[in-house]
């Protein structure tokens, strides 16, 4: 067997990304689909249609935006084959679902769970519960499953210099493949929220200091997912195994 051969022959096989957080994934998706739905169309009516009352129907747009925007993310990294081009979903959504849960538990009393709310409103509130319970604890024990799976990262196909600064993961990794369900999530919620500002452009400060600097992050999150993107559309994929 000649050097080259046996070289290949115990080169470690590429971490695949398992069925179980493949599946979580998916369905983490279509949750924050239905979220979407109900906070992005039905902005002015969370009193009935959501878990608590958004006041704002600007604020209420604003976040079903941005449950929308994670429908890419989490469905693009349930699609791939190798862990290393879907883990950047994973510390994202465990640190917001977890996020999301304590917030909740401390504002309790602002939930639609009173006999006095409709039972369908009763419902969302909790199925909203029972979500944010359910979802960070699988992701943690799946995660650990997943990440005790034998298995090395493909070798960095389309490197990136200078992109993502504000993100720790993204500088992480360092590959637009790697982030292509982040990038797509940042140019959907860019054109989501340019969405929400017209559509409530009444209600919004275009002079102000804050509005122009919403603005500029916008359009930044926009060039940078779209560079993201076309980064890792010009390098092949790397091999599954």
């Amino acid at each position: 067997m000649s050097h080259y051969t046996a070289a290949r022959a115990v080169k470690p096989a590429v971490k695949p990304l398992l069925p179980a957080m493949r599946g979580l994934l998916y369905v983490a998706a279509v949750l924050v689909f239905l979220a979407g739905c109900q906070l992005f169309i039905f902005s002015g009516r969370t009193a009935s249609y959501f878990a608590w009352t958004i006041h704002n129907p600007l604020a209420a747009a604003f976040l079903g935006a941005g449950y929308w925007a994670s429908v890419p993310f989490e469905a693009l990294a349930a699609r791939q084959r190798i862990w290393a081009n879907a883990r950047i979903a994973v510390p994202t959504v465990l640190v917001f679902t977890l996020l999301t849960l304590a917030a909740t538990l401390a504002h309790l009393h602002l939930f639609h769970l009173g006999s006095h709310f409709a039972i369908s409103t009763r419902f969302v509130t909790w199925a909203w519960l029972a979500i944010y319970i359910t979802v960070p604890t699988l992701l943690v024990i799946i995660g650990i499953v997943q990440l005790r799976t034998p298995g090395a990262d493909p070798p960095r196909s389309a490197p990136l210099i200078g992109f993502g600064v504000a993100a720790a993961h993204e500088l992480a990794e360092r590959d637009a493949r790697r982030l292509v369900p982040a990038s797509a999530g940042s140019v959907v919620l860019a054109v989501l929220q340019f969405i929400v500002l017209a559509r409530y452009a009444g209600r919004f400060e275009w002079s102000s200091a804050a509005g122009v600097i919403y603005l500029v992050l916008l359009a930044t999150m926009l060039i940078t997912g779209a560079v993201g993107l076309a980064l890792a559309r010009s390098r092949p994929a790397a091999p599954a195994s």
